[in-house]
C-alpha cells in the first residue's frame, strides 16, 4: 500500500512552516514541550495522575499501565491532551511525543470513531509525519553528504539509533552514500505505507 500522492511532500512542508513559526533550524531538535504549549495541546506524566489520583506508584495496577503505555491522546470535548511515560528514555520519549503530535497535526480523529482500517492508515500517516518531526527530510540528505557520525547525530538531535536509521533509510539519504550508515543494516526499515488523506494545509 501507498501514501496518498503528495503525503510525504505535504509532510515535509508542514514541518518546514512549524520550525519557520518555532524559530528552530533543521539541524536542531524541536523541543515537544515547547512544541505542546505552541499548538495549546497539554501534555502530562502517568507519574503526574498517579500522584493526583493518590495511588501507590509501585501498585501492579499503576505497574500494568507504565508496562502498557508509551504515549497516548485524549479528548476533553474538542481538545486533545496527552499523556506519556516519563519512565522511557529521553530519546523514546521525544519519538512517543511526535507520533502523538503527528495525529494532531494531520488533524485525526479520536481512534473510537474508527474502524480498524481507517485506524491503520491513520497509524502509518502518524508514523511518518512523527519521523520527519524527529529529523527533517533535508538534516537526513545533510548528515548522509556530509558523513557526520552516528553518535554525533544522536547527540545533537536527541534520537535512538533506530529512529536515525529509519529516517536516513525511507528519506532516501542513505542511497546517496550507502557505506555510511551500513552499521546500522539489521535496524529497522522503512515504516509500512498506508493509503491517507493528502494534508492540504500547514496543520
Amino acid at each position: 500500500m501507498q501514501f496518498a500522492r503528495g503525503f510525504k511532500k505535504d509532510c515535509d512542508s508542514i514541518v518546514v512552516n512549524l520550525r519557520a513559526e518555532l524559530g528552530v533550524e533543521d539541524s536542531m531538535p524541536i523541543d515537544m514541550d515547547r512544541l505542546g504549549a505552541y499548538l495549546e495541546i497539554p501534555i502530562s506524566s502517568i507519574g503526574e495522575h498517579v500522584e493526583t489520583l493518590g495511588l501507590d506508584p509501585e501498585s501492579e495496577c499503576v505497574s500494568e499501565i507504565y508496562k502498557k503505555t508509551s504515549a497516548l491522546t485524549w479528548f476533553v470535548r474538542h481538545r486533545r491532551h496527552f499523556l506519556y511515560n516519563e519512565r522511557h528514555s529521553a530519546p523514546r520519549h521525544r519519538s512517543n511525543l511526535a507520533h502523538e503530535f503527528a495525529h494532531a497535526l494531520l488533524g485525526h480523529p479520536p481512534e473510537a470513531e474508527l474502524s480498524r482500517e481507517h485506524l491503520r492508515l491513520i497509524e502509518n500517516e502518524a508514523k511518518w509525519l512523527g519521523g520527519v518531526l524527529m529529523l527533517s527530510t533535508t538534516e537526513a540528505h545533510r548528515i548522509v553528504s556530509r558523513g557526520l557520525s552516528h553518535q554525533e547525530v544522536i547527540d545533537r538531535h536527541l534520537l535512538s539509533k533506530e529512529m536515525l536509521t529509519y529516517r536516513i533509510n525511507v528519506s532516501g539519504a542513505g542511497k546517496r552514500r550507502r557505506g555510511d550508515f551500513e552499521g546500522f543494516r539489521d535496524l529497522p526499515g522503512p515504516a509500512p505505507e498506508g493509503h491517507g488523506r493528502r494534508v492540504s494545509r500547514p496543520y
